[in-house]
């Protein structure tokens, strides 16, 4: 027979997922039928499993939303709006060009490839991304111009 998980446990969990959602406290407390007091403490309280159910959370948001970003993306690179286009071919071209990155190292929490490529951008500083980006737009031209397609202009 399988342990049930405590109910204080469950709401926490809930809390920690509402908060991910941008929840403010006072909608948690509601919701998981405490005061605003007690909910607002259980970060520091327990922060280890609240942690661990924060990531977890906003990370699967963080795939939902690069799904319906790239959706987004792709409906306007086909679109009439030749400026809009080549933005879109841009970020689609940094998208790509991410995935390129190597995995991260062994001690690294990160799963997916997407967790992957924003563990290795976010070491990066600004100057760095700016000549990832151009190089990889460069590349991505130079790979059109021998398909013989027109490159991408700025």
């Amino acid at each position: 027979m399988r342990n049930k998980t405590p109910k204080w446990v469950r709401d926490l969990e809930q809390a920690a997922d509402l908060r991910a959602f941008g929840q403010p406290w006072e909608e948690i407390a509601r919701r998981v039928q405490k005061t605003v007091d007690e909910v607002c403490e259980w970060p520091h309280r327990y922060p280890d499993r609240w942690q661990r159910r924060l990531v977890v959370t906003q990370r699967d948001l963080d795939d939902e939303s690069l799904g319906l970003a790239r959706h987004i993306v792709r409906k306007l690179l086909f679109g009439k709006d030749e400026k809009m286009a080549r933005e879109a071919a841009r970020l689609l071209l940094i998208t790509i060009a991410r995935r390129r990155v190597e995995p991260a190292p062994e001690n690294s929490t990160s799963t997916s490839p997407f967790h992957q490529i924003a563990d290795e951008l976010a070491r990066m500083s600004h100057e760095e991304l700016c000549r990832y980006v151009d190089a990889e737009t460069a590349r991505f031209e130079s790979e059109l111009v021998h398909e013989q397609v027109a490159p991408i202009s700025n």
